[in-house]
């Protein structure tokens, strides 16, 4: 037993020596095949085989960051049409995916955007009071974004901030003036990505002005899509929809 276990010392390094290289080849292509998988993530069958090209990636290689990353973006947008009950799981593997990508590339906003984005949408699934726990670790997240990449997906870091300071109660962390400071932050890098509208309009119709909400959703209703982004403009122009019919209920 003993000499089988001194030959297996000696070989399985040079084993790995051998193979290591070819998995992160293989982890590589992979993703690539992701990407391609995620380009047509509109069809909810190809985002989800997104997401198990992107596992096969992170499998094939665990110090692969992107893969790390890009698993949790495709989860994330797999969770968010997902039932109710199978989100949780969703996002808790998107959680561990993303906190993966976070100790890989630190220096990347990638990671940590999409962590904070998992970790608000955790928290939104299991509910705010349970929650409260997250707030801390979604502003931190948001911060390193900011200082590697503020404009990083259209200021979504500012976006993510004033939608947990608009819902998180200031006994949790939330902060009220500083809800349409970061929305407008948000707006100023991307104003294109209309689920800062959106959240802006939420904000406005709390606050009673109407009109505000009004302008700010016929602005994502009618204005042109991001390049590379119909799926998600598609969902974000569809809530906006939805919020307008809402908002003229309230106007008559």
């Amino acid at each position: 037993m003993r000499k089988k276990l001194m030959v297996l010392w000696f070989v399985l390094p040079v084993l790995l020596l051998c193979f290591g290289p070819a998995l992160a080849a293989d982890s590589k292509e992979l993703v690539k095949q992701g990407d391609d998988w995620y380009s047509q993530r509109g069809d909810s069958a190809k985002a989800k085989m997104a997401v198990e090209t992107y596992r096969q990636a992170l499998a094939a290689d665990p110090n692969n960051g992107e893969a790390a990353w890009k698993l949790a973006r495709a989860l994330y947008w797999v969770g968010e049409s997902a039932d109710k009950d199978m989100k949780l799981p969703i996002y808790e593997e998107a959680m561990k995916a993303a906190e993966q990508g976070t100790k890989l590339l630190p220096n990347d906003p990638a990671p940590h955007y999409w962590l904070a984005v998992v970790y608000g949408l955790y928290g939104t699934a299991k509910g705010i009071f349970k929650s409260l726990s997250l707030v801390k670790p979604i502003k931190e997240e948001c911060q390193a974004v900011i200082k590697l990449d503020p404009g990083y997906n259209g200021g979504g870091a500012y976006m993510i901030l004033g939608r947990l300071n608009q819902k998180v109660p200031g006994f949790g962390g939330g902060d009220k003036s500083q809800v349409e400071p970061n929305y407008m932050k948000a707006l100023e890098l991307g104003p294109d990505r209309y689920n800062t509208h959106n959240y802006l309009a939420d904000w406005y119709m709390d606050e009673d002005q109407y009109d505000k909400a009004k302008a700010i959703l016929e602005k994502a209703i009618n204005g042109p899509c991001p390049k590379d982004m119909a799926p998600d403009c598609k969902r974000w122009k569809a809530d906006s929809a939805k919020r307008m019919a809402e908002l003229e209920k309230k106007m008559k």
